[in-house]
């Protein structure tokens, strides 16, 4: 992907670079993540509780992805793991939304932090906007590899 400059404040450990994505067109970009976002992902998991997020990969859905999977591979055929991402990414994006109210500063600041918008931009877009910059955020690679690497701890 294209890289731009972001402009940071002196003496700031934020990424200086923008991994440009488009969400809403002219609206605003992602950045990658960075181990400087673990701050507002951790206070946002323990504000929710980590039992919601751990219980994804043992829900109905997940588990029977995975049954089903190994089900086709026993049988020989080709099976893409990264589904079983999909479905465990959908649950989070859904839990955050539905936790809204516990942890509205912590996702506003993240969803900011991420987009290169400020908190009160990312307050002013509208509802739609909103929910699609978290799910959006959600779904992007590098969340679903951090989340993938942190959910080994909860097997």
């Amino acid at each position: 992907m294209e890289q731009q400059p972001q402009d940071t404040n002196p003496g700031s450990v934020e990424p200086a670079f923008v991994e440009a994505v488009e969400v809403h067109p002219g609206r605003f970009t992602l950045r990658k993540l960075h181990a400087t976002d673990i701050k507002y992902l951790t206070r946002i998991v323990s504000k929710i509780g980590i039992r919601e997020f751990s219980a994804v990969l043992q829900s109905e859905d997940v588990m029977g992805v995975f049954a089903s999977f190994s089900q086709k591979q026993d049988a020989g055929e080709e099976v893409d793991v990264s589904y079983v991402g999909i479905v465990a990414i959908t649950e989070v994006a859904g839990i955050i939304v539905n936790n809204y109210e516990k942890c509205e500063d912590d996702l506003v600041s993240f969803c900011a932090a991420v987009s290169g918008m400020s908190a009160d931009e990312v307050l002013a877009l509208d509802l739609d906007e909103f929910v699609e910059l978290v799910i959006t955020i959600v779904k992007k690679d590098d969340f679903k590899r951090a989340f993938t690497v942190a959910s080994a701890l909860f097997k």
